[in-house]
């Protein structure tokens, strides 16, 4: 079988590593599809808020903060997606952030949510984590199509 979609999810806390990146791209050497990539940066984002005592709760493993924290979360993803991009600018990818702007207004979610809601769609989805982190929901959810990559 032939893949045609494939979507990376990555954790926030590997997403900026050279070796996790360096893996990326080794993949994407090897497969012409366009691949899909959700990005997290929670760890980062809740060292800053802490750092500027913006206040912040998580409901449902969602964040909830003021327009302060989501002006701080748009801004770590921006740059981080700049990041991504001079990394990966040669191949075929497509980044999705779990920061949005709809209407003017910034709206935050969770990677692990997006990739919930956007994975059966794919023939395979590749899921970096960091070893410690559950993410066997996915492999409940859709089968053999996921492989998991525990990093230290």
């Amino acid at each position: 079988m032939t893949i045609e979609k494939i979507i990376l999810k990555v954790s926030g806390d590997l997403i900026e590593r050279k070796e996790v990146l360096d893996e990326i791209k080794n993949f994407a050497e090897q497969n012409s599809s366009k691949i899909d990539l959700i990005y997290g940066f929670g760890t980062r984002l809740s060292k800053e808020l802490d750092e500027r005592k913006i206040h912040y709760e998580f409901r449902d493993g969602i964040r909830h903060t003021t327009s302060k924290g989501l002006k701080a979360a748009f801004r770590i993803s921006e740059e981080i997606r700049e990041k991504l991009e001079k990394e990966f600018g040669e191949y075929n990818f497509h980044l999705f952030s779990p920061v949005k702007v709809i209407n003017s207004s910034i709206t935050n979610t969770n990677s692990d949510e997006i990739l919930m809601k956007k994975g059966k769609s794919y023939d395979k989805i590749i899921i970096y984590a960091l070893e410690g982190k559950d993410k066997s929901k996915f492999i409940e959810k859709f089968g053999e199509k996921v492989e998991i990559k525990y990093k230290k």
